[in-house]
């Protein structure tokens, strides 16, 4: 997806006295001393999940002249530190060395894996607000960002579904989480509509699994309700819909969610799904599996030993 060589990002400026007066091994030396006072001032500029997992997660790898070069774990680390954080890192790191500096930032195997459990502040437990006559399942509190695990395998996952509860509807949408049973897709969903709440109490939460959709419907076609079925469902601002390969075979209720979807993704809703197996092995309409493609995909693997062993 992303280029792998490496990019120079500059910020201007000249090189000064005391950077000439560096040697190759105190360069690096000082940027290391830098980087690790820098790092509480980016915590402060940028959002706490995205720090963790991809600022704090870099490591100071050498300067090379006036090029500081950073070490990530993947091409997609890599990506949104050039794109994203570029100019803070750059302008921080700058101030602490005492001379402008340029960005570099590689693609290197980790040292260790990289283990964290998410520290966000802790908030008062909000309670979901769903339906005033609510039909769905309640967000369970217990599912927070605050005591998910995050390891190699369920990073990108993590860092996408906290991205969407800062702000619904403008990126990543929609998300599709994949990946075996007991990894914590669950976990990560009920979390965003949680943090999404505590973010904008007025928000209207929606978490239904496929199984839940599905019996919703065929009770409304029986009781002539349908009506009142796409009022419910389709006025949402954060729909959730877990377990999604329930619906397969399903034709009617695949046709009903294929515009269930359409009508809340129009209206700039979020959306964010989950299922056992990526959009492709989904035995679905290719209309759904096609909009469930052109989002953001995330999968999460089994986690490695030294993440099992967080998570006990």
């Amino acid at each position: 997806m992303f280029p792998s060589h490496a990019t120079n990002l500059p910020v201007g400026g000249s090189v000064s006295d005391k950077q000439l007066q560096l040697g190759e091994d105190e360069a690096t030396l000082a940027l290391r001393e830098a980087w690790t006072h820098s790092l509480e001032t980016l915590a402060s500029q940028i959002n706490r999940p995205s720090f963790e997992s991809w600022v704090k997660t870099a490591r100071p790898l050498r300067m090379q002249g006036t090029t500081a070069v950073l070490g990530t774990s993947s091409q997609f680390a890599r990506h949104l530190l050039e794109s994203k954080y570029a100019a803070s890192i750059t302008n921080i790191l700058s101030q602490r060395l005492g001379f402008d500096i340029k960005l570099r930032v590689e693609v290197v195997e980790s040292e260790e894996p990289a283990i964290m459990t998410d520290r966000l502040p802790r908030m008062p437990k909000p309670q979901p607000k769903i339906d005033d006559e609510s039909i769905f399942q309640p967000l369970n509190d217990k599912y927070t960002f605050d005591n998910f695990v995050v390891g190699p395998t369920n990073r990108l996952a993590h860092a996408c579904a906290a991205a969407v509860a800062e702000q619904p509807g403008k990126t990543y949408n929609p998300l599709f989480i994949y990946g075996g049973a007991g990894l914590g897709k669950t976990h990560l969903m009920h979390a965003v509509g949680l943090m999404a709440m505590q973010i904008r109490p007025d928000i209207r939460v929606v978490y239904v699994s496929g199984e839940q959709f599905t019996y919703h419907y065929i009770t409304s076609l029986r009781e002539h309700r349908t009506s009142e079925f796409r009022r419910r469902y389709r006025n949402v601002d954060l729909w959730l819909v877990d377990d999604i390969q329930f619906l397969a075979g399903k034709e009617r209720t695949e046709e009903e969610f294929f515009h269930t979807y359409n009508a809340i993704y129009e209206t700039g809703k979020q959306i964010v799904l989950t299922s056992d197996r990526p959009p492709k092995d989904l035995e679905l309409d290719v209309r759904l599996r096609s909009r469930f493609e052109c989002g953001m995909l995330a999968d999460i693997s089994p986690p490695d030993l030294e993440t099992r062993m967080a998570i006990l």
